[in-house]
């Protein structure tokens, strides 16, 4: 997956616009509660812009995320359906998978 192709940049953007929406909210109906943003583009705002239980980092689901197995209760992704073909799909699912803990919540 390329980032600088221009089809890229055109469904990130707005994707992340919404994808913003959606994490603000969130971290504001669940103060106690703490929301990492991932994405492959270095397009996230910058840390004093976001609300204090949220952060972003940069990195590409196919190459594995910086995370132990685990370690959420909840995953959701948005949008990633535009940036990945059908066969990597397995691959990403399947890390996604690896993150949330054992019968907690994926979407």
């Amino acid at each position: 997956m390329a980032t600088s192709t221009p089809r890229l940049k055109r469904i990130s953007r707005p994707a992340l616009k919404f994808s913003m929406l959606v994490v603000d909210q969130m971290a504001e109906d669940y103060p106690n509660s703490t929301f990492v943003g991932i994405d492959i583009a270095d397009m996230y705002p910058k840390t004093g812009d976001l609300p204090p239980n949220v952060r972003f980092l940069k990195a590409n689901i196919l190459e594995g995320l910086p995370f132990e197995d685990g370690k959420f209760d909840y995953v959701f992704q948005r949008f990633l359906i535009f940036d990945l073909s059908p066969g990597d799909w397995k691959v990403a699912i399947k890390e996604l998978a690896r993150l949330v803990k054992p019968g907690y919540v994926g979407s």
